[in-house]
């Protein structure tokens, strides 16, 4: 049998793979209540999976009752004080008051609304778990009820015309008002609530301590409202390697919240990518690749991870 010439011949050296964007160094969508930065597809085309959203709130603002169709959402809150309430299919309501470090998770299409309730801006991120996702084409009740004519309001909602005068005339996607306070029931009413919260304290847990670093993990087995994805918060000492590894069931979307990490990817025969990634930057894992992290900096490094499913594996 003839020998193959093709056999033991060097791979051509494949293109550098772009899996990293910088957030916090893109120009805001602004609005009076707040600002909000995006990171899908669309601007980091390896990020099929998930998509990522950098939102601030100023006090008194409020993201408006809004739902999303084509993907749920996982929630951080990084600094400031937010109060988010979700309305399920069965009418309840889970309204929870928020600090940094504790999480939320909306599943796709339930209707939702996200307040700063404290003295300070409320900044968090958004992930969600398809990347073709888009934070400024969601379903926003305002736009709505601005494109739904007026006998239709008045026999939906069961008030006189002249209550939709001072309405919306187009989305407004965020409010800014008075800072609310705290939220209380009139006499007699009553708040029926799910069985499972939509609340998550991820920081407050006890974690796992390595030689070096942490890592706080919220999957459906800790968080079992958040059913289809799930989150870390890792930490990294100076020089420290995050061990070679890969996840065979989820795509990783990541946040670097203080230091700076070198990342390493590994996609089989689209080659190796190596990038560094500092604070207010993302990187995105697909399913199955192989990567490392490495703290290069000076000081522990910190980043927030996201899996699109609730079930968390590593190999």
């Amino acid at each position: 049998m003839a020998k193959s010439k093709s056999k033991g011949k060097p791979r051509a050296k494949a293109h550098a793979l772009n899996f990293t964007y910088d957030l916090e160094g893109q120009k805001p969508a602004v609005w009076k209540a707040g600002n909000s930065k995006e990171v899908s597809v669309r601007e980091l085309p390896i990020s099929k999976g998930i998509a990522g959203v950098s939102m601030r709130l100023k006090p008194g603002g409020i993201r408006e009752l809004h739902w999303h169709a084509i993907a749920a959402e996982w929630g951080f809150f990084i600094t400031g004080k937010g109060r988010v309430t979700v309305v399920n299919p069965a009418g309840q309501w889970d309204t929870q008051e928020y600090g940094p470090g504790d999480i939320f998770f909306v599943p796709q299409g339930y209707a939702h609304y996200i307040e700063n309730i404290g003295p300070d801006e409320c900044h968090f991120l958004l992930a969600f778990n398809n990347g073709a996702f888009n934070e400024f084409s969601t379903f926003s009740i305002t736009e709505w009820i601005a494109q739904t004519p007026r006998d239709v309001l008045i026999k939906n909602f069961g008030l006189p015309s002249d209550v939709f005068d001072k309405f919306p005339k187009k989305e407004v996607y965020m409010a800014l008002g008075a800072p609310p306070g705290r939220r209380s029931l009139a006499d007699g009413d009553k708040l029926v609530t799910p069985a499972r919260s939509h609340k998550f304290r991820l920081r407050a847990q006890e974690g796992r301590v390595y030689s070096g670093g942490t890592v706080k993990i919220a999957t459906i087995d800790n968080f079992p409202a958040s059913d289809v994805m799930a989150g870390a918060l890792m930490t990294l000492k100076p020089g420290a390697l995050r061990e070679m590894h890969w996840h065979p069931n989820a795509n990783e979307w990541g946040y670097v919240l203080s230091g700076t990490v070198r990342i390493t990817l590994f996609a089989a025969d689209a080659g190796s990518s190596t990038e560094k990634v500092k604070a207010g930057g993302v990187f995105y894992i697909p399913m199955g690749c192989g990567h490392y992290l490495e703290n290069v900096g000076k000081d522990e490094a910190e980043m927030l991870l996201v899996f699109d499913n609730g079930v968390y594996e590593e190999i």
